[in-house]
């Protein structure tokens, strides 16, 4: 390889120690870096980390995989997922008014640059690696380590949030030129690589697109998604690229310059990114840490004050006007539901004599069916009427009784009772199976009367016959 890991992060696994070391990478030097701002800062500081790599296992997918989560604990050996082991749960990534997020990435908060050696030793442990034939320790995944800062002076009322996000990409492989050193693993090392040159190469193309004023198709990758803000987006873009000396990798120096080369011409447009303050964490465990311990007496007893004043601003109220309210609430209660009981006795009333009209129009219905002799005009047509009429009367009064259960009562209670409608709805169900009853009699009755023709015309022709 050529470094790209060993200048990001120093040697693997990186030492976690309270002095800087010499081999460092850039991320525990950014570390360090603004903690010595936050030490010198006379506002309130929240430090948090998140660790997360884009792994593809079939050179098709990318997917991504929390390394700070309990979920993403590997083998028995850094960077291996043993068959016996639980593999990974990949998360996924969404998209929220323009912006890219990994929906359940583990967030840990820090208090000192130790903190996060410790975060990053541990993402790197669980990192995917392979050797091979050019690196003993190659990297198989596209690494990105969030460091997210918030900042609040004291007694404001907003704060800042600045988010350093600090990557590691895996380098593009010539399938001819690299093996990996065991055989049985060159198939899992070319479908890896497939992976990781189609990342890059969906990179390259966004980059390139952005230089020419096309519109950046960033979601044709896993990370090209997670990197919108760093391709001309609110950001400031820092890119060190890592090449070879030997003669036998020209051509892919030659790319690594190209690219480097297109990345330099991304406009960004950074921009202050404002948050509001929770007064009730003011003061963190932070701040106290930050600062001389002799004033820490001073800083816990300004925290005790602020708690105080946040308890007697958020206090509910008097005790006498809270048992009043109660009071009121149970009385309006008793007078809704007396209200709703005397509504069910009338409405009880009604719905018997409307079942007693149901019962009347069931027994001319049935009397009508056992009629097969028509009489137009007759006694027959005019029971039709009645029940037709009948039917008509009890759909009036069921809608009626419906908007009575629904108006408001004069206690303030707004609808009926449950029970209530489902009665009205059996009423309803009742009065449908009444009209279909309805209408097989008229059916009936018109099948009756063209019978009725069809024999006259019979009658008639065969008497003209005999004539």
């Amino acid at each position: 390889g050529s470094g790209k890991t060993h200048t990001m992060i120093g040697p693997r696994p990186p030492a976690v120690s309270g002095e800087p070391e010499e081999t460092e990478g850039v991320i525990p030097r950014a570390a360090r870096q603004v903690f010595q701002h936050i030490a010198g800062s006379d506002h309130h500081f929240k430090v948090s980390v998140s660790f997360l790599e884009i792994y593809s296992r079939d050179g098709r997918k990318e997917e991504v995989f929390d390394l700070l989560g309990e979920s993403s604990k590997g083998g028995a050996s850094p960077g291996r997922f043993s068959r016996q082991e639980a593999q990974p749960t990949p998360l996924s990534v969404r998209e929220s008014v323009g912006d890219f997020f990994v929906e359940g990435l583990s967030t840990v908060e820090v208090d000192d640059a130790l903190d996060v050696l410790k975060c990053l030793r541990q993402g790197q442990l669980r990192a995917r690696t392979l050797e091979t034939s050019v690196n003993a320790s190659s990297s198989r995944s596209h690494c990105l380590f969030m460091l997210t800062v918030e900042s609040c002076a004291p007694g404001a009322t907003a704060g800042r949030r600045g988010r350093l996000l600090l990557v590691d990409l895996a380098g593009s492989e010539n399938l001819k030129k690299v093996t990996a050193s065991n055989r049985g693993e060159e198939d899992l090392r070319q479908r890896q690589a497939i992976g990781i040159n189609k990342a890059l190469a969906t990179l390259g193309t966004v980059v390139h697109g952005l230089n020419a004023g096309m519109s950046a198709h960033v979601r044709n990758s896993v990370l090209t998604m997670l990197l919108k803000e760093c391709l001309g987006g609110n950001s400031r873009a820092l890119m060190i690229a890592n090449v070879s000396p030997e003669i036998k990798h020209m051509e892919e120096t030659l790319k690594t310059l190209t690219f480097a080369t297109a990345m330099a011409k991304v406009h960004t447009a950074p921009k202050v990114n404002t948050v509001k303050a929770d007064p009730r964490s003011e003061l963190t465990t932070l701040d106290i840490r930050r600062r001389d311990p002799r004033d820490c007496a001073a800083v816990e007893s300004s925290l005790e004050t602020r708690r105080e004043e946040v308890a007697v601003q958020d206090c509910t109220p008097h005790w006498d006007e809270l048992v009043m309210s109660k009071r009121e609430a149970v009385e309006s209660f008793v007078g809704i539901k007396t209200c709703i009981e005397q509504s069910a006795a009338a409405q009880g009333d009604r719905l018997a004599a409307i079942e007693e009209s149901i019962r009347i129009m069931h027994g001319m219905l049935q009397s009508q069916s056992r009629k097969t002799t028509p009489r137009v005009g007759g006694h027959e047509a005019a029971d039709i009427h009645v029940l037709r009429e009948t039917v008509g009367k009890l759909r009036l009064e069921t809608t009626r009784l419906r908007r009575s259960c629904l108006a408001p009562s004069g206690t303030g209670s707004g609808g009926g009772d449950a029970d209530e409608l489902a009665c009205y709805e059996a009423l309803e169900e009742a009065i449908r199976d009444t009209e279909a009853l309805r209408d097989e009699a008229e059916a009936d009755r018109d099948a009756a009367i063209a019978r009725y023709h069809k024999e006259k015309e019979e009658w008639l022709a065969k008497n003209r016959e005999l004539e």
